[in-house]
């Protein structure tokens, strides 16, 4: 029995190295993986698809023609470490790349400027870098659908004409902690999809009603709630009507105050998710009661729930009845005082919580 799987296993392998090396073959140059040790990488002749991959050797990107190999380039992935340089004068004939992916490759001021000349590209990745600013210019990339910058651990703010990037469809900003406020205006960018964070603001155009008109989906952290005035607004965000919309965090600073209490529970009130909703964190609410859509029947898909330092609340939400969920975190309720009848939902306790798994207090 073990001598049959073992000569599965190894036919299975075989067929496998077989499909590669027969794909490799079919695509010739046009899809190149460059791999070596060897300090200089070199863009393979008539290459549209190129990765790159230096392991943790120190690498410099160079071609003795570049203007005759970049013309065919449409594709750049870069893999590997921060040893992996591309001077400026290289980078500068990609004039016609749709995807660039710089994975952890040292960017400087001058790769930034020449790359908001590459009117041509949909894809445009940092993850895990140490830039700084973006330069405006970013905004002129007017065909870019995607922008990812997670991990971008010392990014302090984004663009601000990110508004004029119409095409745009997924800003990847998750990790990026040091980020204290959005763009103004992102209400304007219709298409867009994924939006892990949006800080909410003081200032015009700024605030929480910039999230109306966007069909997002995936998860989405709401910081700086305190900044909302009003329930009115509150409601404008109108999360209700996003049904593709799995995961919400809302998060309040810790240096509210406490007089703001009826205004912060008017603005959790007004922002009612979708039913569709599967994960919901509530983290530093100041307020002494949760809205009445924290209940059972209108959250009835919900799997996950986080209560994380909601001191003032005297009782936990009514979400014994939820018949998916899983995880329920309680962390900092220290004005909880009892558990009774209106967390159970009624006298039956042994009909709560059918389907829980894990309860953290």
């Amino acid at each position: 029995m073990f001598t049959k799987m073992k000569m599965g296993i190894s036919y299975g392998a075989r067929c496998m190295t077989f499909v590669h090396d027969l794909a490799c073959s079919v695509a010739g140059n046009e899809c190149s993986i460059v791999q070596e040790k060897n300090a200089v990488l070199s863009i393979p002749n008539r290459s549209r698809r190129l990765l790159l991959d230096c392991g943790d050797n120190i690498c410099v990107l160079t071609d003795p023609e570049p203007s005759r190999t970049a013309n065919h380039l449409r594709t750049l992935l870069v893999l590997g470490s921060l040893h992996l340089s591309i001077p400026h004068y290289v980078l500068v004939h990609f004039m016609l790349l749709r995807v660039l992916d710089l994975n952890n490759v040292i960017v400087t001021t001058e790769m930034l400027v020449s790359i908001s000349r590459f009117k041509h590209l949909r894809y445009l990745g940092f993850s895990i870098h140490f830039i700084e600013p973006l330069p405006e210019s970013i905004c002129t990339l007017h065909h870019l659908q995607t922008l990812r910058l997670s991990g971008c651990c010392f990014l302090a703010e984004l663009p601000r004409d990110m508004s004029k990037m119409t095409s745009l469809r997924h800003l990847e900003i998750d990790f990026c902690h040091q980020l204290t406020h959005m763009p103004a205006n992102m209400g304007e960018l219709k298409f867009l999809q994924n939006l892990p964070i949006f800080i909410v603001g003081k200032d015009s155009g700024c605030g929480i009603r910039e999230l109306q008109g966007l069909k997002l989906g995936g998860e989405l952290t709401i910081r700086n709630l305190q900044n909302v005035m009003c329930a009115e607004n509150a409601q404008e965000a109108n999360l209700k009507d996003k049904p593709n919309l799995q995961k919400l965090h809302f998060s309040w600073g810790r240096d509210i105050d406490l007089q703001l209490e009826g205004n912060v529970e008017q603005t959790l009130e007004g922002l009612r998710p979708h039913q569709n909703l599967k994960r919901l964190t509530v983290e530093e609410y100041m307020g002494v009661r949760f809205p009445h859509w924290m209940s059972s029947s209108l959250l009835p898909n919900l799997i996950q729930v986080s209560l994380i330092n909601c001191r003032r609340c005297e009782q936990l939400p009514p979400l014994s009845h939820l018949p998916f969920l899983k995880v329920f975190v309680i962390r900092g309720m220290d004005a909880v005082k009892y558990i009774g009848k209106h967390f159970y939902g009624g006298n039956d306790v042994t009909e709560s919580f059918p389907s829980l798994k894990r309860l953290t207090i």
